[in-house]
């Protein structure tokens, strides 16, 4: 009778571990397409920030992420490239390059890495965390946070 236990318990056990070893070879998948959401910046009154529109397009490879993200304040545009990283249920994205911009001379972009969560909830994926940065003279830039939404395919 303890044997059978045993044996019940430990293919329990097992199906546990697998269901989260799938959620975690799937996860790549989830992540690739198009994301829109918003990026804050702090301002220097630390109370307040300023948001823009963010728009990530992924595209992954394992769990190696690459792609385009865009942000936009008003008229004014930026384009960049990014590579990452994906660990459990943390996604990383470093953009690297600047690839095209229109900006007023009182602003600057900001190289931005990215450390998010993901999660799911009410048939929409969303990516949420913390944001640092460097201007291009390599001064830091002021932190903030990224909130993005992808919908889930209907069948």
């Amino acid at each position: 009778m303890k044997w059978i236990i045993a044996c019940v318990f430990f293919f329990v056990l097992k199906g546990q571990i697998s269901a989260q070893s799938t959620l975690y070879d799937v996860l790549p998948e989830q992540l690739a397409g198009r994301w829109k959401g918003t990026i804050t910046q702090d301002t220097f009154a630390h109370y307040l920030s300023e948001q823009f529109d963010v728009e990530l397009q992924i595209r992954k490879n394992r769990n190696t992420l690459r792609g385009i993200s865009k942000i936009r304040i008003d008229q004014s545009y930026a384009v960049f490239r990014f590579n990452g990283s994906v660990r459990g249920l943390e996604v990383n994205i470093r953009e690297y390059k600047l690839l095209d911009s229109d900006i007023p001379d009182s602003y600057m972009w900001c190289l931005k890495k990215m450390i998010l969560q993901f999660g799911f909830h009410k048939e929409t994926y969303s990516l949420k965390g913390d944001w640092t940065g460097k201007g291009f003279g390599g001064n830091p830039c002021k932190p903030g946070r990224v909130e993005l939404i992808k919908q889930t395919i209907r069948a």
